[in-house]
This record gives C-alpha cells, sequence and structure tokens, in this order.
C-alpha cells in the first residue's frame, strides 16, 4: 500500500524526517518502538502506517484503541484468550499475534490500565506473550509504536498516565506531530488534495477553490486538525458542481464567516498591519496564541499574516 504524506510546512517536514524512510537514522527500517504524541486529527494513525509501509516488514498492519475497550476486553483484544478461561468462552487470537512480523499500534497508549501496562512491559522485555489463561508463553516478533493525544513523561508517584518503565521501552524514538494550526503554509495544499479526492468520488471535477474561499480556510483554527479539514472538504465537494470554483458559498458557516477579519488591521497598510503585529508578538514574548488574542484574530490569520508581511518572530 502507498501512502503519501501531504504537507509542505518545515515545523511538520522536521518531524517526518526524523521517522521516515528518508531519514538518516533510519528510525522506520530499525526495531525501534515510537511514541506518536499529537491532538486529535492530526493523523498520528497515518503517519504510524507510513513507518510501518517503510520498514520492510512483512506482517500486518494492526491497530488497536486502547480507550475503546474495557480493561478486560481489553486484555484479551491484546494477548488472546484460551478456551475455558470462563463459561462460554471460546479460544480468541490477540492482536500481538495477528501482527507477529509486523507492527502494532497502541492507539491512545495513555488510557491503558495498569495492570495491562504491566503485561505489555513484560511483552516488550521478553519478546513473548502469555494469552488470559494460558500456562505458557509464546515467542512474537512485533514492531510496537504507540499513539496519545496527551502529553507524557516518566510520572511521579501516581500522577501521571503511564508507568516511567513503560515510557522508556514505549519511547525509543518520540515524534510530535504538530495541529494544523502551527503549519498553516500545508492547509492549501491539503485542501486542495481532499477536495480533488472526494470530488472524484463524487463523479465530478471541479475547477479549484477561490481566493476568498481559501482565506476562509487558512483563517480558521481547525480544532479538529486534519480530519476537520478531510472532512470539510468532503462536505463542499457534494455541492460544488462539476467545473465549477469552490467558493465561500460552499463551505461550512462558521469557516466561511472567517473571511472577515478584524477591521483593526483589515483596513489599515501593510506597514502599520506589520507594526501592529511585531508589537503584539514583543509585547507577549513572541507568543503568537497570545499576539493573536490581543489582535482579534486566529492564531492561523496571524501566520499568514506574518508570512505575507515578513515579519520574524
Amino acid at each position: 500500500m502507498r501512502l503519501n504524506i501531504i504537507g509542505r510546512s518545515a515545523n511538520a517536514r522536521r518531524r517526518l524526517r526524523s521517522t521516515g524512510p528518508c531519514s538518516k537514522s533510519t528510525i522506520a527500517p530499525s526495531a525501534l518502538s515510537v511514541l506518536i504524541q499529537g491532538e486529535t486529527g492530526t493523523g498520528k494513525e497515518l503517519l504510524a502506517r507510513f513507518v510501518h509501509a517503510a520498514s520492510g516488514r512483512k506482517g500486518a498492519f494492526v491497530a488497536v484503541n486502547c480507550a475503546a475497550l474495557s480493561r478486560e476486553l481489553l486484555e484479551a483484544e491484546l494477548f488472546g484468550i484460551e478456551a475455558g478461561v470462563a463459561t462460554g468462552v471460546s479460544a480468541r487470537e490477540g492482536r500481538f499475534f495477528q501482527a507477529d512480523g509486523g507492527t502494532l499500534l497502541l492507539d491512545e497508549i495513555t488510557e491503558m490500565p495498569d495492570d495491562c501496562q504491566a503485561k505489555l512491559l513484560r511483552v516488550l522485555q521478553e519478546r513473548e506473550v502469555v494469552p488470559v489463561g494460558a500456562r505458557h508463553a509464546r515467542a512474537i516478533d512485533v514492531r510496537i509504536l504507540a499513539a496519545t493525544n496527551r502529553e507524557i513523561s516518566a510520572r511521579s508517584g501516581q500522577n501521571g498516565p503511564l508507568r516511567p518503565d513503560l515510557i522508556h521501552r514505549l519511547a525509543g524514538w518520540k515524534v510530535r506531530l504538530p495541529p494544523l494550526r502551527e503549519r498553516a503554509e500545508d492547509i492549501p495544499q491539503l485542501a486542495g488534495h481532499f477536495l480533488a479526492r472526494a470530488a472524484r468520488d463524487a463523479g465530478r471535477q471541479p475547477a479549484g477553490i477561490s481566493h476568498a474561499a481559501m482565506d476562509a480556510l487558512c483563517a480558521h483554527d481547525w480544532p479538529g486538525n486534519v480530519r476537520e479539514l478531510e472532512q470539510e472538504m468532503q462536505r463542499a465537494a457534494l455541492f460544488v458542481e462539476h467545473r465549477e470554483l469552490l467558493g465561500s458559498r460552499h463551505l461550512s458557516p462558521e469557516i466561511a464567516n472567517l473571511e472577515k477579519v478584524t477591521a483593526d488591521l483589515q483596513d489599515v497598510s501593510a506597514e502599520a498591519q506589520r507594526q501592529a503585529i511585531e508589537q503584539a508578538l514583543a509585547k507577549h514574548d513572541g507568543n503568537a496564541t497570545h499576539a493573536a488574542r490581543a489582535l482579534g484574530i486566529s492564531r492561523a490569520t496571524l501566520y499568514r499574516r506574518m508570512k505575507d508581511l515578513k515579519v520574524r518572530r
């Protein structure tokens, strides 16, 4: 399966370079565990699939969401279960065995209960799995990738979500995927890619995206990140006609309304805008979030204005 990572921003490229097949440190082809951190919708599973595809491993890519299952179900789902453990229980192969020779993604790893963490730690140390109710362990060869939308570090006492020894095992390499608002320069390319794909599935070919609609897309903060942008383009593709230019009227109201930028910056000269942005950044010690809030614009709009006006922090 071919996987394409869409995006041109330096922020994103720095993170992918350390993980992708072109990396000098050759992380992808190694057996090193990788911990992927990032907000919901930033593409953590896509990156995990990219690492697997670049690893050369012959086995399957298997993903399990640790937050979607109870403690009892998660343990059986991961490690498997022997027949007869309880009345009516049939033997079931766990995800570790399904991923033998390949890659297992443990999504939302921070939601894993403590007893499952202890069992996972043993798997990472011994490279063997004991199914629920079994007496003997089975050797496995699985590359472990973990993902979370939370910031994690070795915890002190019971204050953190993961055991510190498990973190050390999982984070052989740690990578953070930046939210879309931190790489607004990727929005035009991503939006065009998602629109073209959705329109093709709908059997039509739009003429592109208008400047006004693109300004609105770039001004939005995208709390749902890349996933939200993809869904917006899928929705817009249902309304744009064949050979028609996608305009603001095709966008969701809450996104289209963001075309209207705060009058304080809209109605002044470029030099005045530059000075206002530089003063706001200086006042807030270069913090883009606080500066954007003071100017009454989104952070994505601030980054775009800074790029257009060649403002540096």
